[in-house]
Parts: structure tokens; sequence; C-alpha cells
């Protein structure tokens, strides 16, 4: 898998195990001090895996529900899904799910997101046959375990299917984004609405959502501000010039088409490669991290905005670049209180930034060993952090919590 780092920006819940779930004996160590570079305290947790495990979501933790961890495991016929839960977010264990199809049986977690107790995963399996993508579904209530949603494949794929990238929960809804075919024939940035998680509907893409003969659009993330929804991703010129520019959608709360935001002071749209990647809600707005090609490779940069259409260019995170070649992958969440915290990985190294208004970034020290690090996911809480960073030898995990 590339190397990439994933933020749950979203608060979610776990699937099982709920408030009878046992504390792991001795699993979390006493917290350390925050050191030089560090605004952070970290204490080091319990995350039991089997060999080949990935994670790549987590989501907090409410409403007496427990924090929820998404992944993939390795089994005797390929990769299998794979969810742990924890009361605290540092005594995990390992949790059963329900797959229904031998999609579900193959599928690896990507996305989870919670709308009161009920929770909604996203995941993927590639076909036997002809190896594309298959898009999952999977549901919770009441800490139930993930059940697979039997769905018509063309609602999320089929022969128009391209991508679903991204889950988030709305105060009316769980929606979901990813690129399809529209009737136009154009690729389009879609949304999938759903009020259960067992009834999904494709929201019809409005005229600022749909690609064109030259423009090919590619959502990448999603995030649920207090006023209105923001997807971002990019628009890639497929004639004449071929190149990347940021793009990004914005919706208010309850609407069903999403608008294009004006990114031309952005500092990632024009010439040259640039790519938004991820977002977040931070404050009463939000901020975006990007890719702007380099003769290095991709070098990280922010951009902010009040409402999600107007856009200001924010600043660099300074750090190894990211490789030319491939998916640039980077992303950002609101920290615990104030500001926001972002990273990647790469090379085998954890980088991690924090800021307080999503322009200025610092860079923030990373907890333990992290020998070969192909991922880190960072999962914020109301006063915590959990992150994992993906190693070797598997996950390690962390809590953390603001200095001072």
């Amino acid at each position: 898998m590339p190397v990439m780092l994933l933020v749950a920006a979203t608060a979610a819940a776990g699937c099982t195990g709920g408030g009878d779930e046992p504390a792991a004996p001795g699993s979390p160590t006493a917290a350390a001090p925050a050191r030089a570079g560090s605004t952070i305290s970290w204490t080091d947790c319990r995350f039991p895996s089997a060999p080949g495990a990935l994670v790549r979501a987590v989501a907090a933790g409410g409403d007496g529900a427990p924090w929820t961890a998404v992944g993939q495991e390795s089994g005797a016929t390929g990769v299998r899904p794979a969810v742990w839960t924890s009361l605290d977010g540092c005594a995990w264990r390992r949790v059963a799910v329900t797959p229904l199809t031998p999609d579900g049986e193959r599928t690896g977690f990507t996305a989870v997101a919670r709308r009161g107790r009920l929770v909604v995963a996203q995941g993927r399996s590639y076909s036997q046959v002809h190896g594309n993508i298959r898009p999952t579904l999977w549901r919770s209530t009441g800490g139930a375990p993930l059940r697979e949603v039997e769905l018509p494949r063309e609602v999320f794929g089929g022969e128009r299917g391209i991508t679903v990238d991204a889950v988030v929960a709305t105060p009316d809804a769980v929606l979901a984004t990813g690129a399809y075919i529209g009737p136009d024939t154009f690729v389009a940035a879609h949304v999938w609405r759903t009020t259960d998680g067992a009834d999904w509907t494709r929201l019809p893409p409005g005229p600022d959502q749909s690609g064109t003969a030259t423009d090919q659009l590619l959502p990448r993330d999603m995030a649920a501000g207090r006023a209105g929804t923001l997807i971002v991703g990019t628009a890639f010129g497929i004639r004449g010039g071929s190149g990347f520019d940021g793009a990004a959608w914005y919706a208010p709360t309850g609407a069903r088409q999403w608008q294009r935001a004006d990114l031309s002071a952005s500092g990632l749209a024009g010439d040259g490669d640039q790519r938004l990647v991820s977002d977040a809600a931070v404050g009463s707005g939000y901020v975006a991290v990007g890719t702007v090609l380099t003769g290095a490779g991709f070098q990280l940069r922010s951009t902010v905005s009040p409402d999600g259409m107007t856009w200001s260019a924010g600043g660099p995170l300074a750090g190894t670049p990211l490789p030319a070649g491939g998916r640039p992958t980077a992303d950002v969440a609101p920290l615990p209180g104030r500001g926001a915290i972002a990273g990647t990985a790469t090379g085998g190294h954890a980088q991690l930034w924090v800021s307080p208004d999503g322009r200025s970034w610092t860079a923030e020290e990373v907890p333990g060993p992290a020998d070969r690090a192909a991922a880190v996911v960072l999962g914020p809480g109301p006063d915590r952090l959990v992150l994992v960073v993906q190693t070797a030898t598997g996950p390690q995990a962390h809590v953390g919590r603001p200095a001072g």
C-alpha cells in the first residue's frame, strides 16, 4: 500500500463492546511529559493485532459508545475486515464484524462515521475476476457489531462507479462522496446520503459537481462543519496541457447539491501540479491541506476558508517532501480545544505539524519508535487525540493530550 497518513476528523462510535468492555491489564503507561518540539503529552497504549494488520481510520467515542479503529487484516484467503474498540482510546480490543457477501468477506475498511448511535463504515474489496474496486457499506446501531449492508452494486459501483473516498456525519444524515460517471457521461463529484445506514440515495449532481470532456473531477475528502459540508479533491485536465488543480465544493447543511468554491487565492490552483487531499472543520471555518509538485517532490501546503466558498493561502508544512510518483496523501484534523493538526508519512518516517490557525505550522514530535512508518492514523476527540503509527511490526497506539 502507498505511504500515507489518515486522519479521522469526525467523532464516531464503536461497533461492539459497550460499557462492559474490560480494561486491558497494564495497557496504558504513565503519560510522558512533553518533550522538546512537542506540545502534546503522549501515553503509550495497548493495541492487539495479528501480523499484517493495518489501521486505516480512527474515530472518537461518545454518547456511551467506545472509540473505533477500522482497517484490515490478512487471512488465509487474502484481506479481511478488522475493527477494534476502546472505552478510553487506549485499551483496545479486536471485535467481530458480520459480512454478508463475498465482497464483504474480502473488505478492507477505509472510513467510519457516527451520527447519534448509528455507526457507518465504508470499505472496498476487489473483484477476483476483473480486479475492479467494489465499495462495501456497513452499519451498526446500539453497539452491535458492524454488519454489511446489502445494496444493489449499481448504487455505489457498477459500470459508472469509480471511487468512494470519504464518509462523514452531519446533523441530519450520513454522507459519502466519490467519483461517479454522471448522466452526461462525464466524471462527477457525487454524494450519497443515508439517515439509517441501510438505505442509500445517490444525490443527482449539481452543475458545479460535473466535469467536462477536458476536466475530470476527483473528490478525496469530506468535512462537516457547523453550517455545512465541504468536499475537496482534484480537477484533472485530460486533454491539451493536462495537469492537476485543487478543487472544492460546499453545501449548507441539508442541501442536496454542492457549489464549486473559488480557489484562485488558495495557492493550490493555476500553473503546475497542485491537489487538495484533505480537509477539516476547525472552529467556525475550514482548513484544507494540498500538495504542490516541486523539483524535490510534493510539498505540503495549507489553505483556509471562513465559509467553505472563499479561500486564502495558508502556509507550508515544512518537512521531507512526498515522492513525486504515485498518489500524494496527507491529512488534517482539528486539535482538541483549538487549532489543527496535520501529517503524513514518507520515506519510512512519520511527520506531524500543529497550527493555531491553519496558516502557520510547527513540527510536532511523533512519540515512540516508528521504524519504517508506512501510515499514521490520527483520531481527534474533544479532549484527547488517538495516534496509531503503522510500522513494520504492526500498529502502535498512543493517546495525546495538550501539554500543560
